[in-house]
């Protein structure tokens, strides 16, 4: 006797989606610009860097971006204390849109 559970297969896209996150998603999918207008005073994450002090032109310069002088920033410029904290708010508003939350 063999029965199926419903819903297996959506719940595995949606492990798949969550696992693919360690590939990295793209700034601007993490950071849509509702997301940007709702808390910055951007309209996009494009706009957040370029009014920055920083050149940002590849992901190493992102990276080169000393940690406290970026909190520093993102506290000044959006409703975060710290860049940790947009990160993880994004993040979760990034896969509750995946998971169609």
């Amino acid at each position: 006797m063999g029965f199926e559970i419903e819903g297996l297969d959506n719940l595995k896209d949606h492990l798949e989606d969550i696992a693919d996150l360690e590939g990295g998603v793209p700034m601007e999918e993490m950071f849509p610009p509702e997301f940007m207008k709702m808390y910055t005073q951007f309209e996009s994450f494009d706009q957040f860097l370029e009014e920055s002090t920083w050149t940002v032109e590849s992901q190493e310069d992102f990276e080169a971006i000393p940690e406290s002088e970026f909190d520093d920033y993102v506290d000044q410029t959006t409703e975060f204390p710290q860049w940790q904290t947009m990160l993880e708010t994004g993040g979760k508003k990034y896969l509750q849109r995946k998971l169609g939350n």
